[in-house]
């Protein structure tokens, strides 16, 4: 295949709301700005004029003034647009119409759809709730729930007071929980007692019990009962009663600064305590509506679609879709029941025209052979965004071959720490083999080789060289800022480096090749784990993988999970490694390979490499398993560990 797998036509490069920023921009500064190239290169070059201009383009609804785009350009610590209030519910709700808002799914199909007066008349009935409940502004309201339109309308309520929201999904273990939400002292906890996957109801009643009692801050307690296994909890208040007790009204939006938290994420915590990764209400609103608009080019008319889960940020990304006026649609359950196709059916059900999903699904149907383009019409379907993990090639010609050839396919990146993207699609340019298609506007994002260099069309690490608004305003009790510098400026002054391991061409694409905490050194060259996960992945028999580099005796251990059945003989291990050292190089081949039976991830869907490194130097303390979706497949990387390698490694 050619490696430019899709082209915009000149008139969708023109009509694009990317390009018209860009003749606004050309317009408002008396500069003859003509690609996305030139663009994208004064927005960092300028970036207090850029982010000042776009925060009067957004049109964005807000009291106050600013002389001052930011306070300073030292991280972490920058105030932005100092002086303005703005609250984050207002401007989702600021349509009040009879367009569709929410279709809300589930794997039976629709539940309930609401119109944009609809969802605000709900959202009023919980902002009255939590008035006379006593939450105010800054309070935390903490949920372990499922995605589903009555999620967003607590959300939205808690953001309308100007609380301060944080949620898990309800998979999450008690400890998990509770390591989370202990760190934020929340006084309102709300929360569902199962949840449904795969046609299967899952009882979470004791957990949650669990984590009731040890939350002894949350004062007020609120049970998503549509499906609840029970209603009879004690001092809590059903979602529904809600609603028969409160008429809806206007609200009153409480005004909140720029730079005060709308909500608390948390980083995965494979290695320690979660941190708590603190958003503010205008960064967040700005950025989103910048990537959502200008580079997935987002408008009232589209249906938008994203699978995740309330512990992802995706979907914080998803609701400020309402901050456009589109139609989201919301589901809740497994991708692919009762059948392989299920989401994909989504996209003609409800005439989805932005689809996202993540790269392990894209990679899972190509697994599958799944006939995409044969089953279904797909017309309505304009741009599918791919999220989670690198997005192979092979995975890139799977989508133009089986699931639509005339689709933007974008594949994005960025991360809990932004609640957003450092690098994704763009109406403008055309979509490259194996590529994020252009660096986010106004971040100057570069590539750091080992000695701080930037580089073109090679490896380094991925850094941020300027602030930018969805940066963290903070993590939550960290008062000097310690845990925000360790975590993001410990390798470069000012710069903030993201533990990315990625390529930027000489055209402005994008190649994610790892987490550099992972990244493999062997006799000096740095190798990325996307690049053999592909290779190894690409053969129809393995499923997944993983790889570890043991430096002290420079031992590359790759672990594959393999189809049902497949006996991983030494003549397999010996094809594998030909297999590598042909199509990548002898330094990319493995000292060993294992067989194993399903490879760590952590709830968030991150695969888990530090985790296994650990039990292989005899760091396990280091690890923290309340952050792994499944903690007990460690124990065959144990075992491996003690009969393969009693004193080797």
């Amino acid at each position: 295949m050619s490696n430019i797998l899709w082209r915009p036509t000149e008139e969708e490069q023109l009509e694009s709301q990317m390009a018209q920023f860009m003749q606004s921009i050309s317009n408002r500064y008396n500069v003859s700005l003509t690609t996305y190239q030139e663009l994208h290169s004064w927005a960092c070059e300028h970036s207090e004029q850029f982010w000042d201009y776009f925060f009067s383009y957004s049109e964005l609804i807000f009291k106050g003034s600013y002389s001052k785009v930011m306070s300073s350009d030292v991280m972490p610590g920058v105030k932005w647009f100092e002086g303005v209030e703005i609250n984050y519910a207002e401007n989702c709700l600021k349509f009040s119409d009879s367009h569709d808002a929410i279709i809300n799914v589930n794997e039976s199909g629709e539940i309930n759809r609401s119109s944009y007066k609809e969802l605000t008349e709900k959202v009023s009935c919980c902002v009255q709730f939590l008035r006379d409940r006593g939450i105010v502004k800054g309070d935390r309201v903490a949920a372990v729930v499922t995605n589903c339109e009555e999620t967003m309308v607590f959300f939205l309520a808690v953001a309308a007071i100007g609380a301060v929201w944080t949620s898990v999904s309800p998979d999450f273990g008690e400890e998990a929980i509770l390591s989370r939400f202990n760190q934020v002292s929340p006084k309102c906890l709300l929360y569902v007692d199962c949840y449904r996957y795969k046609g299967k109801t899952f009882s979470i009643q004791d957990k949650i019990q669990a984590v009731i009692q040890s939350l002894t801050s949350a004062r007020s307690l609120v049970l998503l009962d549509r499906e609840s296994l029970s209603t009879e909890y004690e001092d809590t208040t059903l979602y529904s009663d809600i609603f028969n007790v409160y008429s809806p009204n206007d609200i009153v939006f409480e005004a909140v600064a720029f730079n005060d938290p709308l909500y608390i994420l948390y980083s995965s915590g494979t290695t320690g305590k979660p941190k708590s990764i603190t958003h503010s209400v205008g960064g967040v609103l700005i950025e989103h509506i910048k990537e959502q608009r200008l580079h997935c080019n987002l408008t009232r008319e589209d249906v938008f679609f994203y699978y995740t889960s309330c512990s992802w940020m995706m979907w914080n990304w998803l609701v400020s879709g309402l901050a456009t006026g589109s139609t989201l649609v919301v589901f809740d359950g497994a991708p692919y029941y009762p059948d392989k196709l299920a989401t994909w059916k989504l996209i003609d059900e409800y005439k989805i025209t932005i689809y996202g999903t993540s790269a392990k699904y894209i990679n899972a149907s190509l697994k599958f052979n799944l006939p995409v383009s044969e089953e279904l019409d797909l017309s309505s379907l304009r741009v599918i965004l791919s999220t989670g993990s690198p997005l192979y090639e092979e995975d890139f010609d799977y989508v133009y071959q089986h699931v639509k050839s005339n689709v933007q396919l974008a594949s994005i990146s960025g991360g809990t720490d932004i609640v957003g993207c450092f690098a994704l699609g763009n109406p403008m340019l055309p979509v490259v083999r194996g590529e994020l298609q252009s660096i986010s506007l106004g971040f100057p994002v570069k590539a750091y080789d080992e000695f701080g260099n930037s580089v073109i069309n090679s490896e380094g690490e991925l850094v941020c060289e300027k602030p930018v608004p969805s940066m963290p305003i903070y993590m939550w009790n960290d008062d000097d800022f310690t845990v925000y510098k360790n975590s993001y400026f410990n390798k470069y002054q000012n710069i903030w480096n993201h533990s990315d391991f990625v390529l930027v061409t000489e055209q402005g694409g994008v190649k994610i090749l790892g987490r550099s905490d992972a990244t493999l050194n062997r006799a000096g060259i740095r190798i990325g784990t996307a690049e053999i996960y592909r290779l190894i992945e690409s053969q129809s028999y393995i499923q997944d993988s993983l790889v570890i580099h043991i430096d002290e005796t420079d031992s590359m251990i790759l672990f594959v999970l393999a189809d049902h059945g497949v006996d991983f003989s030494t003549d397999l291990k010996h094809g594998l490694k030909h297999l590598i050292k042909e199509k990548l190089s002898p330094r990319h081949c493995p000292n060993h390979i294992f067989q194993v039976s399903a490879i760590p991830y952590t709830k968030n869907g991150k695969k888990v490499e530090l985790a296994v490194k650990y039990i292989f130097t005899h760091q396990e303390e280091k690890i923290n398993v309340s952050s792994l979706h499944d903690a007990k497949v460690l124990d065959q990387y144990r075992t491996i560990k003690e009969t393969a390698f009693v004193s080797k490694v």
